[in-house]
């Protein structure tokens, strides 16, 4: 939502609707609901392309009769966007709820967490000598009496 221009700013021929639309043609805006029909396929890595969404059923699948005679299912339907990462929408028996758990960052394929040659961890440092067990002199029992 764009903030409405001034009444009057000052200048003789100035229109503040002509001001409003030119506010808006500089900073147009999406509509808040649309269809997901339309959103591109994004780019996971190399020639990989995906749908921004991940739908997925969690959870008990078998519906069950209640005592009230309801139909009810313990399942919860998960609706994931990869566009938003950390943004999950559940749906389960008629009730939906959103939550965003993120840093407020779309998803990039150029922004890594990882490199894409992780450093090989199995090889002994070089700083350690190979380490030598000191000698062990075998005592006899009757050292040991003495």
């Amino acid at each position: 939502m764009h903030a409405d221009p001034p009444e009057d700013n000052g200048e003789e021929n100035y229109d503040p609707e002509e001001a409003k639309k030119a506010i808006e043609r500089a900073d147009p805006f999406e509509p808040r609901l649309k269809s997901i029909v339309g959103d591109s396929k994004i780019k996971m890595g190399g020639k990989t392309m995906q749908s921004p969404w991940v739908v997925r059923l969690v959870g008990d699948k078998t519906e069950y009769l209640t005592e009230a005679g309801k139909i009810v299912c313990h399942g919860v339907v998960v609706v994931r966007s990869l566009v938003w990462p950390g943004s999950f929408t559940l749906y389960q028996n008629g009730k939906q709820t959103t939550i965003y758990v993120g840093d407020g960052a779309k998803f990039s394929d150029k922004l890594r967490p990882f490199p894409l040659s992780p450093p090989i961890l199995n090889e002994d440092p070089s700083e350690y000598a190979e380490f030598v067990l000191p000698e062990i002199k075998e005592v006899s029992p009757e050292e040991l009496q003495a």
